[in-house]
């Protein structure tokens, strides 16, 4: 299958459950679903760091004022962390139920409450991972990030496996795959643009559109994709 295909999947999956799968990944982001635990830290301490030494900010805002500021990003992020990633469990669990004609219903986004520790340690172990490749290069950085990009979505299939065998196995089912997860990524950026012009308004459809097409991926390597043309032969590169 190809990165149309996937699209096309998605977007038979989406047809009459649009307003919910906005939803899920509009709340799911604002929670801190699908963005790691590197991600936050870095981002906290950029944020701390520029507050105490930017100094022509405070020209403009009281000290107290930009005391609070800080202190609402730093709890804002320390919850995104604890909760982030069971929060993207839940939406992995949520477009596994839409593409495969499941009942995916809202409440999917905090299924897996339970799973704080497990979502705590999918997002320190993948990030870690990910960011000591990257202390070589970055090139190595986005193959690590590749090559556990299915991570999430094996701990919300299978709630029994742990992170460490989630990991391997997102190894396993990335082999020789990496390109084509790209190019399913790379395909949206047509769409990503015109958000640009919306003021991101338009991300609000894209992005539920690119979770979806994912799922449907994940799907696919783990050998349960739709063949939608039989008889078509699949020739290596990006076919959009």
């Amino acid at each position: 299958m190809f990165a149309r295909d996937f699209r096309a999947w998605a977007r038979e999956a989406l047809r009459g459950h649009w307003a919910p799968a906005i939803g899920v990944a509009f709340v799911g982001t604002l929670l801190g679903g699908g963005v790691d635990l590197t991600s936050y830290v870095t981002q906290v301490t950029y944020n701390v760091e520029s507050g105490t030494s930017s100094t022509g900010l405070l020209d403009f805002i009281s000290r107290d004022v930009w005391a609070m500021l800080v202190t609402i990003t730093v709890v804002s992020s320390l919850l995104a962390i604890i909760i982030g990633g069971a929060i993207t469990l839940g939406m992995c669990t949520y477009n596994l139920n839409l593409v495969n004609r499941r009942e995916s219903r809202f409440s999917d986004l905090f299924s897996q409450f339970h799973r704080l520790w497990a979502g705590f340690c999918m997002n320190f172990l993948t990030g870690l991972f990910v960011f000591l490749w990257s202390l070589l290069f970055i090139i190595p950085g986005i193959i690590a990030a590749y090559r556990y990009a299915m991570v999430p979505y094996l701990m919300a299939e299978f709630p029994e496996l742990g992170v460490l065998d989630a990991m391997r196995e997102s190894k396993r089912l990335m082999t020789g795959r990496k390109w084509r997860l790209f190019c399913l990524q790379l395909s949206f950026i047509g769409w990503s643009i015109l958000c640009l012009f919306t003021m991101g308004i338009g991300t609000l459809w894209l992005n539920p559109y690119t979770m979806a097409a994912e799922a449907a991926f994940y799907m696919d390597v783990t050998g349960r994709g739709q063949i939608r043309e039989t008889n078509r032969i699949q020739q290596p590169g990006c076919e959009f």
